[in-house]
């Protein structure tokens, strides 16, 4: 029950500690930490309700101490995705792989911009340029022409049965 849990969170420590030691990518310093919405889409699709709450809760809390940004608004932020993601499972179940790359792209937008404004309500500084809004869509997209092939991955990884869900949609 918890094998996505557990899996899914070595895979984010393991992006959580190589990000210093990655090179910029599309003049992007955090691109591996932004790819976390499409562990959240995954897991929110795939596991069991209990499942997806405790990897919001232990990699939120993961992901504000090490970042120390704030702490508490990591699950917070996490929750808000996942529960966006998984209001929509249903109607996403016999999806194709579009649809899928939308909800990647929706997801990462929405965490992108909670985060940053999280940031900016927590050091009551409220400033938000062109150059934020290009960076938060570039990643975004970067995360929907990622999503089928680490969803794949991840459904290889875990081993799925033909005729699963996420499976159907490629």
């Amino acid at each position: 029950m918890f094998r996505y849990t557990l899996s899914l969170l070595l895979i984010y420590l393991v992006m959580l500690f190589a990000q210093p030691m990655v090179p910029v990518f599309f003049n992007q310093n955090n691109w591996l930490l932004g790819m976390t919405p499409v562990l959240l889409t995954y897991l929110s699709l795939r596991a069991s309700d209990l499942a997806l709450i405790t990897f919001v809760i232990i990699g939120g809390l993961l992901h504000d101490m090490v970042l120390l940004h704030y702490v508490g608004m990591g699950p917070l932020l996490w929750g808000i995705v996942a529960f966006m993601v998984r209001s929509q499972q249903v109607w996403l179940q016999d999806a194709h792989w579009p649809v899928w790359v939308v909800m990647s792209f929706a997801a990462t937008f929405l965490y992108l911009c909670c985060d940053r404004l999280f940031f900016l309500f927590a050091h009551q500084y409220w400033s938000w340029d062109q150059d934020l809004s290009f960076n938060i869509l570039k990643l975004s997209v970067f995360n929907a022409i990622l999503c089928p092939l680490l969803f794949w991955v991840l459904d290889w990884i875990f081993g799925e049965k033909k005729g699963k869900r996420l499976r159907r949609a490629f």
